[in-house]
């Protein structure tokens, strides 16, 4: 199995990125922070069911949420 991550920024956003790692049935969501001494902040994991149900709890563009949905399923199909 392995591990597909996701970034995005907001286009006016210089200082970090947003990020999900999908690894199995769990995504892991984090932000990146090019401040000197801040680096990654995590910002909580859910499974599979939990993000169709709830949403992630950071704002995703649609187009990568999709993206992010997409691998969970075929991660669960295996």
């Amino acid at each position: 199995m392995s591990t597909r991550t996701f970034r995005w920024n907001d286009p006016d956003e210089t200082v970090g990125y947003r990020a999900a790692e999908v690894d199995g049935d769990v995504v892991r969501w984090w932000s990146w922070s090019h401040v000197h001494g801040e680096g990654r902040r995590d910002l909580g994991a859910q499974r599979r069911e939990e993000v169709v149900r709830d949403g992630p709890p950071l704002e995703v563009p649609s187009i990568v949420l999709a993206q992010i949905l997409e691998a969970l399923a075929a991660s669960s199909d295996r």
